[in-house]
């Protein structure tokens, strides 16, 4: 803060600029100088918060269509901003309590003011006393208004509300059974590798369905069933072949010796036709039941929102969880969440529904 306020005036390509008129106040100076000494420390601390979401949650989120923007604004930052409350409370203060510095540039703040009491009155003692009184009072507003944000975007930490071998996957491991049925092909997988590191998982696995088509995919633990699945809906990229859906070649190009999307909207697009069920529910946990049913449909899909949620409501009746629509996935059970992993299948008028 003194090197700015006192130093940048010695150079004359500063003192001559556009900045000179603002970088000689001393209020000016204050601020700068407390931004940049608490830039480091908040973007580590939101750095934090964005490393601490749960990549299931962020692969449920491109599962149904998202990304960019919309992927930031509905999943990324309100989980990263979630982590990061506690610890940027903590900076806040700390922010709070350097402020004390500005008196040194002549601004005159609570610190300022007290030494130019002292001065006039020579009570020492009863001044910093009162100047002391006054920084622990807005601290402690700050750091009560920061627990009630906090204990408001985290209810779902807190107790339920009261609600009335290594193998490798052939194609001879892939069986279609149940109903087939005659009809539009909506999927079609023609020949898909898929290797990690040395080991080849996928070796030419093809696989059409149809309206009404019922398909299992057979095969012993690891044998790659869960990574075929993942590589319909692009989660993991395919080292070879061609995916289909509706008719529509999903386009991948080569860069780098690797196949990646030519055309990320269309990925988003068709990863918007296909109802995706993990393994593992991956759920958002920010999100009540509710919201996590009608996520996909209003955000991506664009449909109305009271038309969801009667919908959404029709679907958690159907599953026996109705009554759960308004707790968050940690309040449920597994087999709850199971329940309601099925649900944004209708909800988001999928086409194909891969579980």
């Amino acid at each position: 803060m003194f090197l700015i306020f006192y130093g940048l005036g010695q150079f004359g390509f500063i003192r001559y600029s556009f900045l000179w008129p603002a970088l000689r106040e001393p209020f000016v100076c204050a601020v700068l100088s407390l931004a940049l000494c608490t830039a480091g420390y908040s973007a580590e601390i939101f750095r934090f918060g964005l490393r601490a979401i749960p990549a299931k949650e962020i692969e449920a989120a491109r599962s149904v269509g998202m990304s960019g923007f919309l992927l930031t604004r509905r999943i990324l930052a309100p989980i990263a901003f979630r982590h990061a409350l506690p610890a940027y409370s903590t900076e806040v203060v700390m922010m709070v309590k350097s402020t004390a510095l500005a008196s040194l540039v002549t601004v005159w703040e609570v610190t300022g003011v007290a030494q130019r009491l002292i001065a006039q009155t020579y009570r020492t003692m009863e001044v910093f006393l009162c100047a002391a009184i006054i920084y622990l009072l807005l601290n402690f507003i700050i750091l009560q208004a920061m627990a009630l944000l906090e204990y408001k975007l985290t209810p779902h930490r807190r107790a339920a509300l009261a609600f009335p071998g290594s193998a490798t996957m052939t194609s001879a491991t892939l069986n279609q059974t149940g109903t087939t049925m005659a009809g539009t092909t909506r999927l079609s997988v023609r020949n898909i590798r898929k290797s990690f590191g040395t080991h080849e998982v996928l070796r030419g696995i093809s696989l059409e369905a149809r309206d009404g088509d019922v398909i299992s995919l057979l095969g012993a633990s690891g044998s790659g069933k869960s990574t075929f699945l993942r590589c319909i809906n692009l989660l993991e990229i395919a080292d070879h072949g061609e995916i289909s859906v509706d008719g529509e070649l999903i386009q991948m190009l080569q860069r780098g010796g690797k196949n990646v999307p030519a055309n990320r909207r269309q990925v988003d697009r068709i990863r918007s036709e296909l109802g995706m069920v993990f393994q593992s529910f991956n759920l958002w946990s920010h999100m009540t039941i509710l919201e996590n049913v009608i996520e996909g449909p209003v955000h991506v899909l664009k449909r109305p929102r009271a038309e969801c949620i009667a919908e959404a409501e029709a679907l958690l009746e159907k599953v026996g969880i109705a009554e759960k629509r308004h707790a968050y996935p940690a309040h449920l059970s597994g087999g709850q969440q199971q329940q309601r992993c099925h649900c944004p299948l209708a909800g988001d008028e999928a086409e194909s529904h891969v579980v």
